[in-house]
């Protein structure tokens, strides 16, 4: 699930079902640059920023992206604040209905 993307912010912030909450190619981070061989040439662009699991390293974050100048929806914070504090009501699928986050994963980090 993506909290705000390059079309409508600075900024790529989303759940990644396997590693957490994720800002991808972020502006605050330092270039990279390596080979591609799909456009046989170098390429550079940010790193990303990864938050785990943890809600609060990632407002921090989209604090940090506001002062320095990026725009990030201000429904981003309010998503984010549910997402973590939810009491998770998990459907027969494993899902919570409220959140949509997955019961396995949540017992794994919890």
């Amino acid at each position: 699930m993506s909290y705000c993307r390059f079309i409508e912010a600075d900024a790529y912030i989303f759940d990644h079902s396997s590693f957490g909450l994720y800002c991808m190619a972020c502006s605050l981070m330092p270039l990279k640059t390596e080979y591609s061989a799909f456009l046989e040439e170098d390429v550079t662009f940010n790193e990303s920023f990864c938050a785990a699991y943890d809600f609060d390293m990632m407002l921090a974050h989209v604090a940090e992206h506001r002062k320095a100048g990026d725009y990030i929806p201000e429904d981003v914070d309010e998503r984010l604040r549910f997402d973590r504090d939810c009491t998770h009501d998990f459907n027969n699928k494993g899902y919570c209905k409220h959140c949509f986050q997955s019961e396995v994963r949540w017992l794994h980090v919890n």
